[in-house]
């Protein structure tokens, strides 16, 4: 398949790159309207010709993902991602440079996109001669264009977008904008961007004050892009908590708030590495407050929890793992900031800034050492094993006394919402404070798993996620008994 491939798409190394430059030049479609209206005497919109060049370079990037194939024409968007950046201030239509931004995000993510038969979510080509220096080229011109205020050139619709449009019949003062896709398109390439920088800074040979500068000066950025369009008083109050954004832009799709989510931790930790003057939490991406405000959002469900370790379509496992490293390095950081939050995270709409200032406060505490190394979720299997079995065991047990139906037949990834009932899920409602609600959702989350990994009912071997939940449950109940 690859060799028939190449030869097909052989003859455009020469012509592709030139006609890309050209079709996307920011004075192309002003010179086509005025040619085409002194020739003929009519407007032309060159909308058709633009699609048809951003559907092949979506096509362009699965061949390259998916096949691994590293053809001139195939390297285009990721070698000539300025001037693609630069065609969003041109005079195109909202939704061509809506298009062009979300296949420069499949581009980024290294995604297929939902035309193409298989998903590539999480999947990092290794074995591409070119891959991993290209991808850092986007990276470099998405953040080199922050700094040049690309961002207010940007535009976003006010108006939302729903599946039957953007209005509400009827509802002329319905405040249901902006377009969150938009937002949200916006928002994952610069944090994508972002995260590739800080992973490879260390190879591009740059000085760690300069890496902080650039990273407060794009999140600044990214901040200021975000607030200027979401700016109704239901939206400034959650704002007010400066890790609240990611929640907010991303809460409409899982897929991308798991990839944020992930992409953010990761830029914490090399962050924290390697330069600890960075504050996370003032720069809008401390690792703890964004899981607990996603725990919130989700109002503490552990069922919620367990569907997104189930489901294929986000990366909440590769997440979920490395975040829960972190928290059993960092137990006293997230006790701390559990501690400042006012009453409840649920009550972030009306607490005041002065409020949340105790909050940014309490972050200081714990960025001064140095976070643990991830490792690969497979790797951590070996240790506590004979625990988390016996765990399994004795929650398998104790669950067929309580229930005698077969389990047998039933598939796996509907399973979630018949592992939680009532009671369970509503512990974390009346739980009180913030560590209390969290604690007791990923106790429940360990107990439905392990009960499904004890019945062979979890689609994978979930041995050292029960491994990191039981040290969790552990860290949780000597904290309670100080």
């Amino acid at each position: 398949m690859g060799l028939i491939i190449m030869k097909l798409l052989s003859p455009l190394d020469a012509i592709f790159d030139g006609l890309n430059t050209f079709m996307f030049s920011s004075n192309f479609i002003d010179s086509r309207r005025n040619n085409a209206a002194e020739s003929i005497g009519s407007d032309f919109d060159p909308t058709n010709n633009l699609l048809a060049i951003i559907d092949v370079l979506e096509v362009f990037i699965a061949i390259r993902i998916q096949l691994k194939l590293d053809c001139s024409c195939l390297r285009t968007l990721y070698l000539r991602t300025a001037c693609m950046l630069d065609f969003i201030n041109s005079s195109a239509h909202y939704f061509v440079k809506k298009k062009l931004l979300l296949v420069i995000k499949q581009c980024i993510l290294c995604q297929f996109g939902e035309n193409f038969a298989e998903r590539s979510s999480c999947v990092l080509p290794q074995q591409h001669t070119n891959f991993q220096s290209d991808l850092l080229a986007v990276s470099n011109t998405v953040l080199q264009v922050l700094v040049s205020n690309w961002l207010e050139q940007v535009p976003v619709s006010p108006k939302a977008c729903l599946f039957g449009g953007n209005e509400i019949l009827g509802d002329e003062d319905s405040n249901c904008g902006p377009d969150l896709v938009m937002l949200r398109t916006v928002s994952l390439i610069v944090v994508k961007a972002l995260e590739i920088k800080v992973q490879n800074w260390s190879f591009e040979g740059e000085n760690k004050e300069d890496l902080n500068v650039q990273l407060q000066t794009c999140i600044h950025q990214l901040m200021m892009f975000i607030r200027t369009h979401l700016k109704s008083p239901a939206h400034s109050k959650r704002l007010i908590h400066s890790c609240a954004w990611v929640s907010l832009v991303f809460l409409e799709q899982d897929d991308d708030m798991v990839e944020a989510a992930r992409a953010l931790l990761n830029i914490y930790i090399h962050s924290v590495r390697g330069v600890n003057s960075l504050n996370a939490h003032e720069s809008c991406f401390n690792p703890h407050c964004i899981f607990l405000l996603l725990l919130n959002n989700l109002t503490f469900d552990h069922c919620v929890l367990l569907d997104f370790l189930i489901s294929a379509e986000t990366c909440f496992l590769e997440y979920f793992v490395r975040y829960l490293r972190l928290l059993r390095e960092e137990w006293q950081c997230f006790l701390c900031i559990c501690s400042s939050q006012p009453l409840s995270i649920k009550d972030k709409d009306t607490a005041d800034s002065s409020k949340c200032g105790i909050l940014i406060n309490s972050s200081k505490f714990c960025l001064g050492g140095q976070s643990q190394g991830l490792v690969d979720y497979a790797n951590s299997e070996d240790s506590d094993s004979e625990s988390i079995t016996k765990l399994a065991s004795v929650n398998t047990i104790k669950d067929s006394e309580k229930n005698n139906c077969n389990l047998d037949t039933r598939d796996p990834g509907n399973l979630s919402l018949d592992y939680c009932d009532e009671k369970d899920t509503n512990m974390c409602a009346s739980s009180g404070t913030v560590f209390n609600k969290s604690v007791t959702c990923l106790i429940e989350l360990k107990k439905t798993i392990a009960r499904l990994q004890g019945r062979n009912l979890f689609p994978y071997n979930a041995i050292a996620l029960l491994r990191l939940l039981f040290q969790i449950e552990t860290l949780s109940a000597t904290t309670l008994h100080e």
